[in-house]
Parts: C-alpha cells; sequence; structure tokens
C-alpha cells in the first residue's frame, strides 16, 4: 500500500470511529429514560426499538470498519464494542435492570460474527499474495511489502534471483521435474530470510529476497548463489537424477539506491541482468556506473527511435570468399549507426538496447527491405550466383509469422529466394524451438538458405541441428583468433568441419584477419572465410564496384 492509500484508509476508519460513539451516545441518552415511550405526532415509539436500531447501525459500521482494514478494523471493532459492553454493564449495576443484558448478548455476537468475517478476508488476502507452487509470496504480495516496507523509512536489501537458462532445464527434463525444482529452490531461499524478512517468487524462474540492511552484501549473495547451486535429487520411479542449476543475482538497498518500488526493483533487475551478461552464476551490487549504465540505455533507445524514423542508419556488405580460389560467394549485411553530429554507434552498443526493447524487430525489417530493394539488381544481373546474407535476431525467428513477413519483403522488391540467406543463432533454440523450426522450414520451402551463426557459443545440442534444415554453420571470431597459435581452438575448427559434413553442411569463418588463419581454416576443410584478410565491409557502391571487379 502506499502512503495515500493508507491515508485515506485511516481517515475512512476515524469516521467510522466517530459515527459509532456518536450511536452510543444516543444509546446512553435512551436508557437514561428507561422504558419511556417517545412520542413523535400522533404516533409513539418504544425506547427499545430505538436501541434495536441503533445497535443495527453500530454492527454496519463495524462491518464497514472489517471491510476497510481487515486486521486494525476488526481490531477497533472490538474495541468499540468493548466500551460497549462495558457501558452496558455499568448501566445493570448503576440502575438496577437487566434490560441491557440483551444488548450484552447482541455485542458478544457481533464480536464473533465480525471475527468469521475478519478470517474470510484474511484467507481471501493470503490466497491472492500466495504463490500456487511455491507458497512463497507472489509478484502482488512482493509489491505490497515493498511499498510498506518503503513507508517504515527502516534500510533494508533487495535480492533479485534469476535462475539461469531454466527454460532448457524445462525443455530437457519437463515441467513436472521443473516445478519440482522450483520448488526446492523456493525452499531455500525461504530458509535464507529471517522473520523480518520476505521470500517471494515474482515470475517463472524468478525470485525476490526482502531482507534486514545486511552488513556483508557480497556474503549474502553468495550465500543464495550456492544455496541454489547444491544439488537437486529428481527422482522418478526406479531411478534417480543429480541436477545443479545456477543463478544470477542483483542487489540493491533501500534507501541507497532509491526510495520507492519503482526505482528499486527496475535497479535490482539491471543489477541482475548485468551479472548473468558477465557470465551467469554470479552476483552484482547496483552502483553509480550501473545507473549510468541505465541511463545510457534509455538516451539509446531514443537514439534508435530516432534514427529508424529519420533514417540514419545505414548499411555495409562484408564480401564472403571461397576460401580455395578466393572466389567471391556474397555479402553479410552489417548494419552501421551514424547520428546528425557524426558520432558512430558501435552495432556492439545498439543492438543489445534495442533487443531488449523490442525495437530490433524494426531494425530487422529494415535491414532486410533495404537490402533487398539495394542488391536487387545486381542478383538479377550478374550471371555467376551470389548471396546476400542478413542476419535476423531471436525474437524475430521465434515470433509466429515471421517466414510470411519475409515472403512479403522478397515479393515487394522482385528479389530471387534463392539468392537470400538467412542467419540466425543457437539463442532461437533457448527460447521458442517449435515455432523457429516452423519458420526455418517455411523460409527453406521458398528456397532461402539457412546458416547458423556463431557456432558453439549458444545452446544448441546436436539433436536440434539434425532435425533443422541448415545450410552453412559459421565458426565464431572467437575461435578464429588464436587459431594458429592455440591447438584447441584448431581442433574445434575441424570438429565444426566434420559435425557440417555429417549434417550435409557446408563451413564459412568470420573474422579471419591474417593469412596464417586463413592456412590453418585451409587444412581443417573449411569452405568459407570472411574476415578483413580478403575484405573489409563496403558501402553500396563500394560493393558493387568490388562485385563487377571480380
Amino acid at each position: 500500500m502506499n502512503k495515500n492509500i493508507v491515508k485515506k484508509s485511516s481517515l475512512k476508519i476515524l469516521i467510522c470511529i466517530v459515527l459509532y460513539i456518536i450511536l452510543v451516545m444516543c444509546t446512553l441518552f435512551i436508557d437514561s429514560k428507561g422504558g419511556m415511550i417517545i412520542h413523535i405526532g400522533k404516533g409513539s415509539i418504544a425506547n427499545n426499538s430505538f436501541n434495536g436500531v441503533i445497535n443495527a447501525l453500530q454492527v454496519l459500521i463495524c462491518v464497514i470498519l472489517v471491510c476497510i482494514d481487515y486486521k486494525k478494523g476488526f481490531i477497533v471493532s472490538c474495541v468499540l464494542y468493548g466500551i460497549t459492553f462495558a457501558l452496558m454493564f455499568r448501566t445493570i449495576i448503576r440502575l438496577h435492570v437487566l434490560t441491557p443484558f440483551v444488548g450484552m448478548s447482541h455485542v458478544f455476537i457481533s464480536i464473533v460474527t465480525l471475527a468469521i468475517l475478519s478470517r474470510f478476508f484474511w484467507q481471501r488476502d493470503k490466497a491472492l499474495i500466495t504463490d500456487a507452487l511455491t507458497q512463497l509470496i507472489n509478484r502482488r504480495g512482493m509489491l505490497r511489502v515493498l511499498s510498506q516496507k518503503c513507508c517504515e523509512k527502516d534500510t533494508f536489501d533487495i535480492v533479485y534471483v534469476d535462475i539461469d537458462d531454466f527454460k532448457f532445464i524445462n525443455d530437457n527434463l519437463g515441467h513436472e521435474n521443473g516445478d519440482y525444482i522450483l520448488k526446492t529452490i523456493a525452499k531455500r531461499l525461504a530458509l535464507l530470510v529471517d522473520d523480518k524478512g520476505f521470500a517471494c517468487r515474482i515470475g517463472g524462474d524468478e525470485f525476490m529476497l526482502i531482507v534486514p540492511a545486511k552488513d556483508d552484501k557480497k556474503a549474502f549473495m553468495n550465500e543464495i548463489i550456492n544455496a541454489v547451486a547444491a544439488k537437486i535429487e529428481i527422482v522418478n520411479d526406479d531411478s534417480s537424477r543429480d541436477i545443479y542449476v545456477t543463478t544470477s543475482v542483483g542487489m540493491v538497498r533501500y534507501p541507497e539506491h532509491g526510495n520507492d518500488a519503482d526505482s528499486l526493483l527496475k535497479y535490482a533487475d539491471l543489477a541482475m541482468f548485468h551479472a548473468k551478461k558477465e557470465g551467469k552464476n554470479k552476483g552484482q551490487i547496483f552502483d553509480d556506473s550501473l545507473a549510468k549504465e541505465m541511463i545510457r540505455k534509455s538516451e539509446l533507445e531514443v537514439i534508435i527511435k530516432e534514427s529508424l524514423d529519420k533514417d540514419y542508419f545505414f548499411l555495409v556488405y562484408q564480401p564472403q570468399f571461397e576460401i580455395n580460389n578466393k572466389k567471391l560467394r556474397g555479402f553479410e549485411t552489417l548494419i552501421r549507426l551514424k547520428t546528425p553530429d557524426g558520432n558512430m554507434i558501435s552495432p556492439g552498443e545498439f543492438i543489445p538496447v534495442a533487443e531488449d526493447s523490442n525495437l530490433i524487430t524494426r531494425i530487422d525489417e529494415y535491414v532486410m527491405k533495404r537490402a533487398l530493394r539495394e542488391f536487387k539488381k545486381l542478383v538479377k544481373n550478374r550471371k555467376e550466383s551470389i548471396v546476400l546474407s542478413i542476419n535476423m535476431s531471436t525474437k524475430d525467428i521465434c515470433m509466429t509469422g515471421f517466414s510470411k513477413k519475409v515472403e512479403e519483403a522478397l515479393l515487394e522488391a522482385d528479389f530471387p529466394p534463392e539468392c537470400l540467406e538467412i542467419e540466425i543463432t543457437e539463442y532461437c533454440f533457448a527460447h521458442a524451438i517449435d515455432i523457429a523450426a516452423a519458420n526455418i522450414e517455411a523460409l527453406k520451402k521458398l528456397g532461402i538458405k539457412i546458416a547458423l551463426d556463431d557456432f558453439g557459443t549458444g545452446f544448441a545440442s546436436l539433436s536440434y541441428l539434425t532435425k533443422l534444415p541448415i545450410d552453412l554453420l559459421k565458426i565464431d571470431k572467437s575461435f578464429v583468433d588464436n587459431i594458429e597459435t592455440d591447438i584447441k581452438s584448431r581442433d574445434f575448427a575441424s570438429a565444426v568441419v566434420s559435425i557440417g559434413r555429417v549434417q550435409g553442411c557446408e563451413i564459412i569463418s568470420e573474422g579471419v584477419e591474417n593469412e596464417n588463419q586463413l592456412s590453418v581454416l585451409q587444412e581443417v576443410g573449411c569452405d568459407f572465410v570472411q574476415g578483413y584478410v580478403w575484405g573489409k565491409p563496403l558501402s553500396y557502391e563500394k560493393a558493387i564496384e568490388f562485385c563487377n571487379a571480380n
């Protein structure tokens, strides 16, 4: 509850108390008249009848109090009824009459009724804020607790806990075992908070701990990481299996890092994301550098939107060659951003921001339409076939109807589909594999080639590779950089070539910068190369000249 809600509920309770006191004063005044009849015009009403109406109004006020706040309202109602009970008892002693005895019985019954009503609201409220699977506080409850803690002004810590690659666990072990793992982790996290702390499950594989300020924040994060990483034994029928999971943790402190729930959650999420980006199974405390990163991220979102609207983006094309004869295979399309003030913003900076903000789909659409439009004449007029390769984000590949969008773009540009190659990454296999596979199959039916980019750096399993019609495997630059001196990099490249041959795929290495790397790749049987050794990224005009020269 925020401060305004607390103030409003307190004001309502105060109004109800005042009305109740007024009714009690009316009861006392009527009781002081004994059993007299009150005459109104030609009619008359017995005092007991007035008391009945007043008692009913008292019950109504107390019910309203419980509805406003089932905890405070019930306590206030008990206090008010206690005062009423004492006054009735005083009347019996002072006037030596038993008339108030009926009212006292009514008070007792009313308190029992309010207790039942309060418990009903408590059970309903508990169900609303409790996660059904883990029995921890859910997101709704977490927001309520966090708002209350911010109102109390005491220093406390928030720890955002995200299980690494949990969808991959679900896909491989099944949702039933995945739920068991989540419940086990929830119990371990609940043991890490004391009576003053709260353990919450705020999403599928996301948890949050709200705890009193810790003297050693890093040590507490390590406790969490170690608790999650401990062995989890899954027993199915007569067999058992040991599972180990990792987690990424982000931590913030109130009020050091923020004084409201929204800011604290945003900063905790940012710290957790930074830990995940640094290699997972790590913890990160929010600091000023992350705040600057968030500000820069917001600035880049604005720049990306403006660049899409005002066409500040431009494309360059990096040539690809057959390794044995340096024959031109085609070009990979690369996007660049130059703002009106002349500043160049690296794709390594703006692409992650675009992916987080869903602007990546607009960028993908821009790249595809512009590249197809620019290269249409070249691929149609050239006697020898040439391939135009375009990178597509995981979000697009995993989007229902993506293949239809590509087909429409081809028709609009009048571009031959057999000259188009779509590059995807292994990360799409960790998201919606079924949708991604359906899109890849549909693209293949159109005659489009499929390349698997950054092979060996993501989540792809060989079982996926055997099921999908991949035409080309790309060896990531990280494996090429030291291939002439590092035997492991050489062996990896050789292994990728062997896998590609089994699957009927061709192999291309990216980031090839010198002749020594080129020689090693040629020895292991690589088919194609791209990189500064034979060709830098070129503007469209330079790419046309280069193509004609070759």
